[in-house]
């Protein structure tokens, strides 16, 4: 094999590593994401409720003073 294909081989099983930590790191964020949304999915949904009621709190209160 010629010298410059040698080289090519080595780039190229440069760029693989570089590519697979890349994609561990990636793997990784995507785990710890899913652990925080999974945390804070309960929360999530007593937020909703308390919005809903607050909003159809003002709600009344504007249609009660608009009249």
């Amino acid at each position: 094999m010629s010298e410059d294909l040698h080289k090519q081989i080595g780039r190229l099983e440069a760029h693989v590593e570089a590519l697979q930590k890349s994609t561990e790191e990636i793997r990784n964020d995507v785990k710890i994401m899913t652990e925080q949304m999974n945390r804070w999915r309960g929360a999530g949904m007593v937020l909703m409720l308390v919005g809903a009621v607050f909003g159809f709190i003002i709600d009344s209160l504007a249609s009660l003073f608009s009249k």
